[in-house]
Parts: structure tokens; C-alpha cells; sequence
């Protein structure tokens, strides 16, 4: 679903960047476009919202990822966390990279978060929901 988004966004010709706010080089400034976002978003919806930071959107999607069921493990190597499971001596011997694993677990986001936005979602596409007529 992800994947889907990030295609279809419009690319500046010649700017080898998916996020860019300048065409040449990929954001840096991320409290910029946090302000940028904000500002989008008050003006798009038209309504106030809790303060947020961007790090929420990782623990949103941990804490989520948690209650679909993904294991520990998984979710912290979609992070990149490298202590937790895999600090210490664990880390040194257990070189897994759940990349299977990983997949899995972000269809399983894909399909929670498409729920959330009433959409339906199977890869490779992403389709509205179109309620039943009424009998």
C-alpha cells in the first residue's frame, strides 16, 4: 500500500528524490516540513489536532503492529532497532533479518490502516469502497 502511495506521487522531472523539498538533495529539514504538514493539514480538514511529532508515526505503528500480533522481534527489526531482541550477545549471534517476516507484517499494517480509511486493499491495488445499495 505504501509502495501504491509513493508511486503515485508526481516527481519533479529529474529529481531522483521521492521526498524533496528542494529537487536536488532529500529533506533534511524535517521540522520544516512538520510545520508544512501541519499547516496542510489544518487547511485540508478544516480542523484542529493534538499536538503530534513525527516519532509518533513509529510509535503508532509499533504499539499497532503489537496488537495485529506481529512478534517483538519483527517489529523491532522494521524499526531498526538494534538492542532490545537484538542487544547483547543476541545481537552478535542472531543474524535473522526477518525480511519475510517484515513483509508480512506490513500487509497486515496495509490492511489495518485500509480499514481505518474504509478502503479495500490487495496488493497491487487500492480500491474505495463502494457501499451496497440500500434494499
Amino acid at each position: 500500500m505504501a509502495r501504491e502511495l509513493i508511486d503515485a506521487i508526481p516527481r519533479v522531472a529529474g529529481c531522483p528524490f521521492v521526498f524533496s523539498t528542494t529537487t536536488t538533495t532529500p529533506i533534511s529539514g524535517w521540522s520544516k516540513v512538520k510545520v508544512r504538514i501541519d499547516a496542510l493539514t489544518e487547511e485540508e480538514l478544516c480542523r484542529g489536532f493534538e499536538p503530534w511529532r513525527l516519532h509518533d508515526l513509529r510509535r503508532t505503528a509499533a504499539t499497532g503492529l503489537e496488537r495485529l500480533g506481529v512478534p517483538l522481534q519483527v517489529t523491532e527489526a522494521l524499526l531498526g532497532h538494534t538492542a532490545g531482541s537484538k542487544g547483547g550477545v543476541a545481537g552478535v549471534y542472531q543474524l535473522h533479518q526477518y525480511a519475510e517476516e517484515k513483509r508480512a507484517a506490513l500487509e497486515k499494517w496495509a490492511q489495518h490502516i485500509a480499514s481505518l480509511l474504509q478502503v479495500e486493499h490487495s496488493a497491487p491495488a487500492i480500491r474505495r469502497r463502494v457501499p451496497a445499495p440500500a434494499a
